[in-house]
């Protein structure tokens, strides 16, 4: 028995000391019990880590857009201004905010116990590998250089993306259902792009409030003039800094603006002169008021601009002295510290305040004389200030459209040209870990096995093992005793 249990142990291994394959299927089948035992205790733990994982894991899933830059800066990493890009800036604070608020998601966010916060935290924005960058990385490793070293010659071309996907992820445990998502990520692609075009490319439309209120009777005539001033400023201002080039309907509309502001200043001086007013004694003391706050602004701002200018006189600046060719000519460069340039750019701005208070009041003191002069408005007077009031309102009104349809028209061509597009618009997306955690179990089943055969045999030999040395002693035992 104890000779057959040798022979037995022997013939899993070959000569060579090698578990054989003939060999351990034999051991298996005979030791088939314990092998199962074993495979079942694998196959339990192994199961059980499974239905775990599946269990308190869960699916990626989120909505997605693609947006893209056309502007040459990008490729450098710039802005058409020339600062850096920051793609973080998508998914700001602000941007966040608005989106949230333009979709109708403020009060089921907030009332879900979150905020802000919390709806950022769930917002990525990952830049996208370009077709180009991928032909020259794939062209490198064709020609022999390793995936590492193809990445760092293409790194020293200081690439830069101009594509970004935006998601918007596990929108769920907000509380949103995949509908209030779309729509979120929607907002926030279009609150981003609004403000980078208005910040980059100058589209601006202007306000046309102050021309299309229907009761104008709230207005004193006075006060409508200034209000128009104001706005027909705005538009000066915006039409100077397109330039003609670049805008090309800027030039008619400055005529109709002049046009415009023409028929203004009559209207204003017929108000004024004829001290036409709906109540002539609240308008001169608010006049009056208004000549005595610009009064004591200006008094400051002059103590001010004075205070400065001494400042600045007092800043020595440091001097060096080179003999660029060696001789006798010397070059004396001078300079002054940083702060005495700041102080220069506020003495500046306090000087241009200045002059625009300074208008102003003469403004206000013209109108005062006006109105001290004793005209007393006949009814005919009334008359004819509604009627021009009138007439301004509906040109300003017709105006305004025209401008706000040119410059719409001037933003959409300068933005397709070198601005920002959605490549992509909002795509709903899963990434279940449902198959790649299947294919880790197959695995781990297989490993199971081979462990539950490793254990067996091992276990199984140490058995034989006792068995061959306790059935060799007994034989020398009973040959010394014979």
């Amino acid at each position: 028995m104890d000779n057959k249990e040798t022979v037995v142990q022997e013939s899993v291994y070959s000569e060579e000391g090698e578990i054989t394959f003939k060999g351990l299927l034999g051991f298996l089948k005979r030791s088939w019990l314990r092998f199962v035992i074993y495979l079942a205790v694998a196959l339990l733990v192994v199961t059980a880590v499974y239905g775990g994982v599946k269990f308190f894991g869960r699916s990626d899933y989120g909505v997605s857009s693609k947006i893209g830059f056309t502007f040459e800066e990008l490729t450098k990493g710039h802005n058409p201004d020339g600062t850096n890009f920051d793609k973080e800036e998508i998914r700001s604070t602000s941007n966040i905010r608005a989106a949230v608020e333009s979709a109708g998601l403020s009060d089921k966010i907030l009332k879900g116990g979150n905020d802000i916060g919390d709806v950022r935290a769930r917002v990525t924005a990952e830049a996208v590998v370009s077709q180009e960058y991928l032909q020259k990385f794939a062209a490198l490793v064709a020609g022999g250089a390793s995936q590492t070293d193809a990445a760092l010659q293409l790194a020293q071309l200081d690439y830069k993306p101009t594509e970004f996907l935006v998601s918007f992820n596990d929108y769920e445990q907000l509380g949103l259902d995949k509908k209030e998502a779309t729509a979120f990520l929607d907002r926030l692609v279009s609150e981003y792009a609004n403000g980078y075009h208005g910040k980059y490319f100058k589209k601006e439309i202007i306000s046309d409030s102050v021309f299309t209120m229907e009761n104008t009777a709230l207005y004193d005539y006075l006060d409508y003039v200034e209000l128009c001033e104001t706005e027909y400023e705005k538009i000066s201002v915006y039409l100077d800094t397109v330039g003609d080039e670049e805008f090309k309907e800027a030039s008619a509309l400055k005529n109709e603006l002049a046009f415009m502001q023409s028929r203004l200043m009559s209207f204003k001086s017929f108000v004024i002169n004829g001290n036409v007013s709906k109540d002539i004694d609240k308008l001169k003391n608010a006049t009056q008021t208004a000549i005595d706050n610009l009064t004591a602004e200006k008094g400051k701002l002059t103590e001010l601009i004075e205070s400065m200018k001494e400042t600045l006189a007092n800043i020595q600046p440091s001097t060096t002295t080179t003999f660029p060719g060696g001789g006798a000519d010397a070059v004396i460069t001078v300079t002054y510290p940083e702060s005495y340039y700041k102080l220069q750019e506020k003495l500046i701005s306090y000087q241009e305040q200045l002059a625009n208070i300074s208008a102003q009041l003469n403004k206000k003191n013209a109108i005062k004389t006006a109105l001290e002069s004793g005209n007393t408005p006949q009814d005919g007077d009334f008359v004819t200030a509604d009627a021009l009031m009138a007439e301004i309102k509906n040109i300003s009104k017709t105006f305004i459209a025209d401008v706000n349809k040119a410059v719409d028209e001037y933003a959409e061509k300068e933005i397709s040209k070198s601005g920002m597009s959605v490549i992509m618009p909002s795509t709903y997306f899963s990434q279940s870990p449902a198959f790649p955690t299947l294919l880790a179990y197959v695995g781990a089943v297989l490993v199971a096995v081979a462990a539950a055969v490793i254990v067996t045999l091992a276990l199984g030999s140490r058995g034989k093992k006792l068995k061959v040395k306790a059935g060799t002693e007994e034989n020398k035992a009973e040959e010394e005793s014979k």
